[in-house]
């Protein structure tokens, strides 16, 4: 899953238009069909993904189900997957809103994971995933990111 409004085809140095984040994904892509294995691309800005969890997007993840055609298609595609890539550059100390809807809209409770009767256990549902990479940029120095603003990153992905 790449988040980045030049969307995966930025990954050239072409002034105005270059990622870095979409350059390093462009390098694991390379790396991942030398090694012999199929690369789905999810780009969120090239797909017209929207991040924003409407009234209706709330009321169906309550109901165990999906309203947005495109995180419905994504779910699909994850459920066939079986190790799962995000690329997101650290903007304000956190993800992009892309990133954020991404993990709304698409890893909906009842689909991707369930919760058992015991709090803060979940069971993966997407049974083929054998693990999941991240790839960030940012350029806060890590003694500042970590120390001083308390590692928002980690913090905002839990809770």
């Amino acid at each position: 899953m790449l988040d980045h409004p030049y969307g995966a085809g930025a990954s050239e140095n072409v002034p105005h238009n270059r990622s870095y984040t979409a350059a390093l994904a462009a390098a694991a892509m390379r790396g991942v069909r030398g090694a012999g294995h199929e690369v789905d691309l999810i780009d969120l800005i090239e797909d017209g993904f929207n991040p924003v969890m409407t009234k209706d997007d709330l009321a169906g993840w309550r109901l165990n189900s999906v309203v947005d055609p495109v995180a419905a298609g994504y779910q699909r595609r994850l459920m066939e997957a079986d190790h799962l890539v995000f690329a997101f550059p650290v903007w304000w100390e956190s993800m992009p809103a892309g990133t954020k809807g991404f993990l709304d809209k698409v890893l909906t409770k009842g689909i991707v994971y369930s919760e058992p009767d015991k709090p803060g256990l979940f069971i993966n549902g997407i049974k083929n995933i054998k693990s999941v990479s991240l790839i960030t940029v940012m350029s806060t120095p890590s003694f500042v990111y970590r120390w001083i603003l308390g590692n928002p990153l980690p913090k905002s992905a839990r809770g």
